[in-house]
């Protein structure tokens, strides 16, 4: 089935790729999207689905967990795109021999709805230091390029910190406080309004 990708898609795609779109699945020349997120979140996962209706062949289902350490149970929402062609464009960015990874040439894909999306995705709630990214899935030169690339195509002047958590380094990246009205202008148009107290709005 060769269904063609809209460019705003596209852009969805790639921003959610930075923080919890998965794989579900990979074939030889297409590929199948898992979308998932908290049942807090069920609003920001039913506009998503409703932006991909016409490329999955189901609905939203409840996924439930239970911690028995701690005795407790949570549930997230999720869905599964068919296995598509037109997705290889997206899982080309970021794979390679089956390997995730951050291209060197990131730059290039980010844009405006592409940030909206990775912040709704993978955005933290602003602190005295501005806007926290999550990027703990990436090696320390991934996350340096990806804040890199957003001080040149955005103008920020974002940085990177070292985190420790339970034995282990990892990295994330502010926004400061004063860039945040610039971001305002550049993903409001394009959040979900449940998403819009991620940028203090």
């Amino acid at each position: 089935m060769n269904v063609p990708l809209a460019w705003y898609l596209f852009q969805v795609l790639v921003g959610c790729m930075l923080g919890d779109l998965g794989i579900s699945g990979v074939l030889k020349d297409s590929v199948a999207f898992k979308f998932e997120q908290s049942s807090i979140h069920g609003l920001y996962i039913m506009h998503l689905f409703s932006l991909f209706f016409d490329y999955c062949t189901g609905f939203p289902r409840i996924f439930e967990r239970h911690d028995p350490r701690y005795d407790k149970t949570d549930y997230s929402i999720y869905f599964l795109t068919m296995a598509l062609p037109c997705f290889m464009s997206v899982y080309n960015i970021y794979f390679v021999e089956g390997v995730k990874r951050i291209p060197l040439n990131i730059v290039e894909y980010l844009t405006d709805v592409v940030l909206a999306y990775w912040i709704s995705d993978d955005g933290g709630k602003i602190t005295d230091a501005g806007l926290i990214l999550n990027t703990s899935g990436f090696s320390k030169p991934e996350v340096e390029l990806l804040s890199a690339a957003l001080n040149s195509k955005f103008g920020f002047s974002t940085v990177v910190y070292t985190k420790r958590s339970k034995g282990r380094s990892y990295w994330i990246i502010y926004i400061p406080k004063g860039n945040l009205p610039l971001l305002r202008s550049l993903v409001l148009p394009h959040l979900h309004s449940s998403m819009h107290y991620k940028v203090g709005a």
